[in-house]
């Protein structure tokens, strides 16, 4: 039973320590599947925050499923800065939602890991309508699983929820 238990813990400390990329929204990395709540005329900031863990030699995607839009115009690659060409694409179609292409290569012998801190910054999401939005940091189809997602909760802004209350007591006062 000792055993089992020494194996457990070094199993779940060895998975905590597998994080290598976070998702920060409005500068601030949250921990792996948290959410963060904002008005729908609210814009969110997202950026790719690396521990230096994973590899440089891969590109990974950022799908967001939910009401809102995004604008990556002023987005900014720190890994591939001096790259000529795009390094963040809108990838998006009607079939598999909104998707954002981030080009994090640099070829190197040996493989050198991403620098630690901010990678990608300023990809700008606004909220348009109450509702939840399910943010999808993955890798390639080389790279296996997820590395981090985040829910914005859009809800209501309060002033729009105590008009629509006052105006249900109206109705009721009239009937």
């Amino acid at each position: 039973m000792k055993k089992l238990l020494i194996v457990l813990t070094v199993l779940s400390m060895a998975s905590i320590a597998n994080a290598e990329l976070w998702l920060s929204v409005n500068g601030q990395v949250n921990p792996p599947d948290s959410s963060i709540t904002l008005f729908p005329s609210d814009t969110a900031v997202i950026g790719v925050f690396s521990d230096g863990q994973s590899m440089a030699n891969e590109y990974y995607l950022l799908n967001i499923e939910g009401p809102g839009t995004f604008d990556i115009s002023g987005a900014l690659n720190y890994v591939n800065s001096n790259a000529t060409g795009e390094t963040i694409i809108d990838i998006s179609d009607a079939r598999n939602g909104t998707s954002i292409y981030m080009d994090m290569i640099i070829i190197s012998v040996p493989q050198s890991p991403l620098p630690i801190g901010t990678v990608i910054d300023q990809i700008i999401f606004h909220c348009e309508a109450p509702g939840d939005v399910l943010l999808t940091l993955s890798g390639d189809m080389y790279i296996s699983g997820v590395f981090d997602t985040q829910i914005i909760h859009q809800i209501p802004e309060p002033m729009t929820m105590a008009l629509l209350g006052l105006g249900g007591l109206f109705l009721r006062r009239r009937k």
